[in-house]
C-alpha cells in the first residue's frame, strides 16, 4: 500500500480565487506501508503560503509529567479564530496559566495506515473550517449604536 498517492488524493487542492484569506498544507507521510512490518506511521503537516493569516494554526497543549520537573506538548487542535488572538505562538506564556500555545507544524504517529488516513482528513476539513471562518468574519455588515445611562450633559 503507498500511503503518498492516497494522501495526496486527500490533500487536493481546493482554492477559491474570490476568497481573501488562505493557506498551504504541506503533507509528508511514509512513501510505503509493508504488512506486517511497519509499526508506526508518521504524519508531519507544515503550513505554507498563508494569505491574511499567521502560519501558526496548530494548538498544543504543554503537559507536565508526573514526577519530574519536565514537560510533554501534545497536540490539541486546529486552532479557531477565537484562538489565534488568544494563544501566543511557540511556547505558553509563563504570565498566565493557560497550557495552551500555537505551531506552524503539526507531527503525529498512528498505529495503522487507516487511522493516518483519517487524520489527514480531519485536519484538512478543520483548516478549511479556519480559513472559512476567517472569510466569513472579515467582514461586518451593519452596525446598531445603543445608548446607556445619561449621554446629555
Amino acid at each position: 500500500m503507498v500511503l503518498v498517492e492516497d494522501v495526496q488524493r486527500l490533500t487536493a487542492t481546493f482554492e477559491r480565487q474570490d476568497f481573501r484569506h488562505g493557506i498551504g498544507l504541506s503533507t509528508s507521510v511514509p512513501p510505503v506501508y509493508a504488512e506486517g512490518r511497519t509499526v508506526g506511521y508518521r504524519l508531519l503537516v507544515k503550513t505554507t503560503r498563508p494569505r491574511r493569516m499567521p502560519l501558526e494554526i496548530f494548538v498544543y497543549q504543554r503537559k507536565t509529567l508526573p514526577g519530574a520537573n519536565a514537560y510533554v506538548d501534545e497536540f490539541y487542535a486546529v486552532a479557531s479564530i477565537t484562538d489565534l488572538s488568544f494563544y501566543p505562538v511557540g511556547a505558553p506564556d509563563p504570565q498566565t496559566e493557560q497550557p495552551f500555545f500555537r505551531l506552524g507544524y503539526v507531527d503525529l504517529t498512528f498505529r495503522s495506515p487507516s487511522l493516518l488516513l483519517d487524520a489527514v482528513k480531519s485536519v484538512t476539513r478543520e483548516v478549511g473550517e479556519l480559513v472559512w471562518s476567517l472569510e466569513y468574519n472579515y467582514e461586518l455588515l451593519g452596525s446598531r449604536s445603543a445608548l446607556v445611562g445619561n449621554i446629555d450633559n
